[in-house]
C-alpha cells in the first residue's frame, strides 16, 4: 500500500473506526520494517497500552508459524498485524486463529468473485488451487490474571513474485489467478469480515461449519502431521474440526486422531 497522505490516513482511520471491535484502534503505516508483528510485540513488552494496526509496505524479516520465513516484494503484498484483547470468557470462543483465515477467504472471495479457487487449508495458511498465497501468524502475551493481548498478523501475496518455499511450498501471487487487487481494498474488506464475524465469536457450531466451508478442497487432501515440534510424524486425511478448532484426522489404519494448531501441518497429495 502506497504511503497514504495525511487526508487518506484520517480517512481510513475513519473506517476503522467506524467497526465496532477496531473503534479503540490507532491506525500507523510504516514504509519499512523488519515484522510488524514483531513491532507490535516489542510495545507490549515496552508497556504500551495503546493498541495498534500496523500496516507496513515491506518487511525485512517477515514471520510465520513454526519461526518460517516470510519474504515478500515491496509495495505488491498486504502485510498488517493487529493487537487484541482477550478475557477469560473471549478465550473459550472460536479459535482467533480460524476465525481471521474465515475472514480473509471471505474478503478474497468478494474481491476476486471467486467461489471455487480459494479455500483456507487448517489452521493458518491462505490458498488457490494448491499454492498458498498467504498465512496468519497469532502470538499472545499474558497481560496479568484477567486479560491475555495477542497479536494477529495477516500477510498475502497479491501481485509479487512466485516462490519455493524452504518446506517444499510453492508460494504464488493472487494476481496469478485473477485480476490485480489493490493492497487497500484487501485490507479494508479483511478489517470488515473479521469485525463482523467477531460479533459471532461465542458461535462455535456456526463458525465451525463456516470454517469448513472455507477448507472445503482440504477434505480430499492427504497430509502429513508432525508431533509438535518433534520428528516423528504420521500420515492422514482430514475428516473434520471440532466445534473447539481442532482437526480430526483418520489415519491410515481407519482409526481417528485429534490434533490442534501446535502440530505443523503439509499437504503431500494433490
Amino acid at each position: 500500500m502506497n504511503n497514504q497522505d495525511s487526508t487518506g490516513l484520517r480517512g481510513l482511520q475513519k473506517f476503522i473506526s467506524s467497526i465496532e471491535c477496531f473503534r479503540d484502534h490507532y491506525l500507523e503505516q510504516i514504509s519499512e520494517i523488519d515484522s510488524t508483528n514483531s513491532e507490535l510485540k516489542r510495545r507490549i513488552d515496552e508497556g504500551v497500552c495503546r493498541k495498534f494496526i500496523l500496516i507496513a509496505d515491506h518487511q525485512t524479516s517477515g514471520r510465520g508459524q513454526f519461526g518460517r520465513s516470510w519474504w515478500d516484494n515491496p509495495h505488491e503484498c498486504l502485510l498488517f498485524s493487529f493487537h487484541w484483547d482477550l478475557d477469560h470468557q473471549e478465550r473459550d470462543d472460536f479459535p482467533i486463529t480460524l476465525l481471521t483465515g474465515v475472514a480473509v477467504w471471505k474478503a478474497l472471495r468478494d474481491l476476486t468473485g471467486d467461489e471455487e479457487k480459494i479455500w483456507l487449508k487448517w489452521p493458518n495458511d491462505i490458498m488457490i488451487a494448491d499454492s498458498k498465497v498467504g498465512g496468519i501468524l497469532v502470538e499472545g502475551f499474558s497481560q496479568g490474571s484477567e486479560i491475555l493481548r495477542i497479536v494477529i498478523g495477516i500477510g498475502i501475496n497479491l501481485n509479487g513474485k512466485e516462490a519455493l518455499l524452504p518446506d517444499g511450498e510453492k508460494r504464488v501471487a493472487v494476481s496469478s489467478f485473477f485480476p490485480k487487487i489493490k493492497i487497500l481494498d484487501s485490507f479494508k474488506a479483511i478489517l470488515a469480515h473479521w469485525g463482523h464475524l467477531w460479533k459471532f465469536r461465542s458461535e462455535k457450531s456456526a463458525l465451525k461449519e463456516l470454517c469448513e466451508e472455507a477448507a472445503k478442497p482440504f477434505w480430499k487432501k492427504k497430509v502429513k502431521i508432525w508431533e509438535n515440534s518433534s520428528a516423528f510424524f504420521f500420515e492422514g486425511f482430514p475428516e473434520k474440526l471440532t466445534e473447539d478448532g481442532e482437526l480430526i484426522i483418520r489415519l491410515n489404519d481407519g482409526s481417528e486422531r485429534k490434533i490442534n494448531s501446535l502440530n505443523r501441518i503439509k499437504l503431500i497429495s494433490p
